[in-house]
């Protein structure tokens, strides 16, 4: 419609020009003058929040009637209504005898135009095409999409009695964080079985250095199955540091990443992929330019024994600043319906069944020692920016992305309190039994008074007295077979020595073993913001 809109007018305004022509032939002398008028200017602002993060936006940029520019598309769906003015002119003539004008030669020049501005405005779309316009999916397409993608995983998990979600989700985001992280590197034939071929000959010639990965989201997006091969397609939400010689740069990226297999093969035990060790003999010592395992010497060729990256496509990238840490937007979701999984009543009695308990008695305690507690005891960590306390109820990647947000509050001087914070409603929405893992998920409505301080404890932003109304869906995991819901939080599960020194990789120093990997009872895997979740 734009095009049209565009083609028509230009076409007019050229229309006027050619019968100016016919007028300048009776020597016609600007009388009562010329007017261009154009007025019309439009903003637009976005913004987002979380407990953690929030960003900005705003313009304000005058439009000419009579040109096209690449906002004009991205408003589309602002409500903006652009204006093409009119041209008022008045002349006065003084009259000779009439000239001849030529109106073929007008129309051929009239024509040209139209096939130079049409042939001007493609170029300029192909051109910005990196801006990716995407129609928004229907609610139609939304389920046709979310059906199609359950059957193929009720079809994966037929042929692959093995896999797990949680499972697969842990080794895409090691294979991502290694893939950046290894960039340039020797380290980076490691990942020989589980990339193609080009993507190690990109990595040689890579010449920039890549650190501080933290991995916002992570996400299945689709699943597609074949006669011969399996696809997963993940969405994965990430920021990190780039260095270029003296230049440094932090960016965000959404990528979009598809990982294939053969069809008929089993997913490697949990060890075999949380290390991205030889899926044979699960030895992890590293692998040849080859694929061979340097421990059992077996190839391990792409897609024949694990998953590995098939293809990725860059959805956005941009630069990513922390330095609007004070800014507060309004709550985008908390009034937002909350969506429940579809086979939840089903997958609940499966769990009831697996435990032999009752879920009304079973709920509650879940709600009272786990959510609640958890929900207690780690903004209160997030308030001291002290999470050794804690890190045994956070999953790796949760610590990694909250760590990363408190050390850019440090490094400003700030800090985020929440304080008086209450739960007032959890609602269970989803739950997911696999061979290895349990999954639960619940929204949260919650409310605090949410603000940040500096060093001299002044209040640079959100309010010390007023309440702040939010919801968020927490995501626990849990190894399947374990019955532990709560213990002494304060302590290691496994040797009962005070929690105080797990360390970043979530291991206990005195025993040696990991512990925030759900082996031992619920962990906290991911917070989800209610306007982003999708269930």
């Amino acid at each position: 419609m734009k095009q049209i809109i565009y083609i028509a007018v230009v076409g007019l305004f050229t229309f006027f020009i050619i019968n100016s022509l016919t007028i300048s032939t009776a020597s016609a002398r600007p009388g009562g003058g010329h007017s261009y008028k154009k007025s019309k200017s439009s903003s637009r602002s976005s913004s987002s929040s979380s407990s953690s993060s929030s960003s900005s936006y705003s313009s304000d940029k005058k439009k000419s009637s009579n040109s096209y520019s690449d906002e004009d598309e991205e408003n589309e769906d602002s409500g903006d209504n652009y204006v093409f003015d009119y041209i008022n002119i008045d002349y006065e003539y003084e009259f000779s005898e009439p000239e001849k004008f030529n109106t073929t030669l007008g129309y051929i020049i009239f024509f040209s135009l139209i096939v130079i501005l049409v042939g001007t405005y493609k170029y300029k779309v192909i051109k910005d095409t990196n801006k990716q316009l995407v129609s928004k999916p229907t609610p139609e397409n939304k389920l046709k999409t979310y059906k199609r993608n359950i059957n193929n995983l009720n079809k994966l998990t037929d042929s692959d009695p093995n896999f797990s979600q949680t499972l697969f989700l842990d080794f895409a985001s090691s294979v991502f964080t290694k893939y950046k992280l290894w960039l340039g590197k020797k380290e980076f034939i490691n990942l020989t079985p589980f990339v193609l071929p080009k993507d190690i000959e990109y990595a040689k010639t890579y010449h920039k250095t890549v650190s501080e990965i933290v991995i916002g989201s992570i996400n299945m997006t689709n699943i597609t199955i074949k006669d011969k091969i399996q696809n997963i397609f993940v969405d994965i939400n990430a920021n990190y540091t780039v260095k270029d010689k003296d230049f440094i740069q932090r960016i965000a990226i959404v990528e979009k990443w598809k990982f294939s297999r053969k069809a008929g093969i089993l997913s490697p035990e949990p060890e075999k992929m949380h290390e991205l060790s030889c899926p044979v003999c699960g030895a992890n010592s590293g692998f040849t330019s080859t694929g061979e395992c340097e421990s059992c010497g077996m190839k391990i060729e792409n897609g024949k024994k694990q998953w590995y990256l098939s293809s990725y496509k860059l959805i956005n990238y941009d630069s990513f600043k922390t330095d609007n840490l004070t800014y507060y937007a309004d709550e985008a979701g908390t009034e937002i319906p909350t969506i429940y999984q579809a086979t939840l009543d089903k997958n609940i009695e499966k769990f009831t069944q697996n435990h032999k308990l009752n879920w009304g008695e079973w709920s509650q305690t879940f709600e009272k020692s786990v959510v609640h507690n958890y929900f207690t005891k780690l903004y209160t960590a997030w308030s001291l920016k002290k999470l050794d306390n804690v890190r045994n109820l956070l999953s790796d990647l949760l610590y990694d992305s909250w760590m990363f947000w408190i050390d850019n509050y440090t490094k400003e001087g700030l800090t985020n309190k929440l304080d008086d914070v209450k739960i007032e409603k959890v609602e269970f929405v989803k739950m997911d039994i696999d061979k290895y893992y349990e999954t639960a998920t619940v929204r949260i409505k919650a409310s605090c008074k949410d603000y940040v301080i500096n060093n001299n404890g002044k209040v640079t932003g959100g309010s010390k007295r007023k309440k702040r109304k939010f919801s968020e869906y927490w995501t626990f995991i849990r190894r399947t077979g374990v019955e532990t819901d709560a213990y002494d939080y304060g302590t290691c599960p496994n040797c009962g020595a005070p929690a105080d020194k797990m360390g970043q990789s979530g291991i206990c120093e005195y025993c040696n073993t990991k512990i925030s990997n759900g082996d031992f009872s619920w962990v906290l895997a991911v917070i989800t913001q209610d306007e982003v979740y999708k269930g």
